[in-house]
């Protein structure tokens, strides 16, 4: 009998060692950053949106929500085009243009007409907000990790777009 408890002890601990099963894999659970909503930094005030983010340091921007920027409707004949057309026009008025960051705030009037997020080069993230009032477009505020910026945009135009 002792002979009997000895070989079923032996195999309890070395079946799992001789047919690869060994302890539970350890995951790595990914952690929720929680400071994209932090409007404390000012170390973007004064600086450009090229200079916050160069045309070359961004990897993808991916609209997330889209709340009245767009001005085409489902029925035009390419509305897809259209309104991929209308976001590149404002992203391209962003870095072109010389307007400095001001301090992360919103107007009591404005609404946000779309969100975006923007990854850059070196996986950083950062969420978008196209402000605007009634269904002009006003302005644009980052969220990035424990900072923040807004943008004024004034005499953003979308294109004219010919069917």
């Amino acid at each position: 009998m002792k002979q009997f408890s000895f070989i079923l002890l032996m195999t309890i601990i070395y079946f799992p060692v001789l047919f690869g099963q060994t302890e539970e894999p350890q995951i790595k659970y990914p952690s929720v950053e929680l400071g994209y909503t932090n409007m404390q930094s000012n170390d973007w005030i004064g600086s450009r949106f090229k200079d916050i983010f160069p045309a070359s340091d961004i990897k993808k921007i991916v609209r997330i929500k889209e709340r009245g920027f767009e001005k085409h409707n489902n029925s035009d004949l390419d509305y897809r085009k259209l309104e991929q057309e209308d976001y590149d026009t404002l992203i391209r008025y962003l870095i072109d243009s010389e307007e400095k960051a001001q301090n992360l705030s919103w107007l009591a009037e404005e609404g946000i007409l779309a969100e975006l997020i923007l990854l850059t080069n070196d996986d950083q993230l950062y969420h978008l907000e196209i402000l605007g009032i009634f269904d002009k477009v006003s302005s644009l505020t980052i969220y990035g990790s424990g900072r923040g910026a807004r943008f004024e945009i004034k005499g953003f135009k979308y294109p004219v777009n010919k069917k």
